[in-house]
Parts: C-alpha cells; structure tokens; sequence
C-alpha cells in the first residue's frame, strides 16, 4: 500500500530537480513535513481512504497533500495520559498555512486539502 509520505516524496523529488541549483532541500524542513505525511496517514487510516495527492506549487513553494475522506468520523474529546489533547486532524489544521475541503472533480468525492510551507531553502 503507498502511504502519505510515499506519494508525496515522488513529487517533493520531481520539484526538488525543478527548483535546483538555485534552492536545496532543508532536511529539518523535510522531517517536518514526513510528520504530518505520518499524521495524514494516521487520519487515511480512519477514514478508510488510500488515496492521496501531492503538489507542489513553483511560485509559492508550498506543498499541498489532499486526502479522500468519503467517510470520517472524528472524536475531539481524546486526552493522551499527559493532559494535553490528542487531535490530530485539529493539530494538522493549526500546522497548515491553508486547510480547505473540496470536491474532487473525477471522483466527487469530498477531499481534505492541507497545505504546508515549502521544504527548500534558497542557495
């Protein structure tokens, strides 16, 4: 099965060759991003989904991973033994520049669209 992280570092490679010489990969920045990717993951998982997007948008540099979420059911009253709340899905909409939800036009399936700062850092 192709995880989150899958799909999107074939994309992340392809605009990493675009972007190069002149921006390098940052491999904090990237670590960062294989979390929510993980964190997606967790999410697909709930919601019986396999389907994931990836893109990579050359101006702006941000990275958006979109999630086909047919059906999913989230509980928002989960406390980690810690104290501190265990939400996901709210965790990834506060990390996220931009969180949207839309339709995908193939399918009509709703998708949930997250989308990430860049993980390039220029030369």
């Amino acid at each position: 099965m192709v995880t989150c992280w899958d799909a999107a570092k074939m994309v992340l490679d392809e605009a990493t060759a675009r972007f190069s010489p002149a921006y390098r990969e940052n491999p904090e920045k990237k670590g960062i991003l294989q979390e929510y990717c993980k964190a997606i993951g967790e999410i697909a998982g709930r919601a019986g989904s396999t389907f994931y997007y990836t893109s990579v948008d050359p101006d702006t540099q941000r990275i958006s991973v979109s999630l086909d979420v047919t059906e999913l059911e989230v509980h928002g009253s989960a406390v980690r033994k810690d104290g501190r709340r265990d939400l996901p899905l709210a965790d990834l909409i506060d990390r996220s520049i931009v969180f949207r939800i839309r339709t995908d036009e193939e399918t009509g399936h709703p998708m949930m669209v997250f989308t990430f700062p860049g993980i390039w850092d220029k030369v």
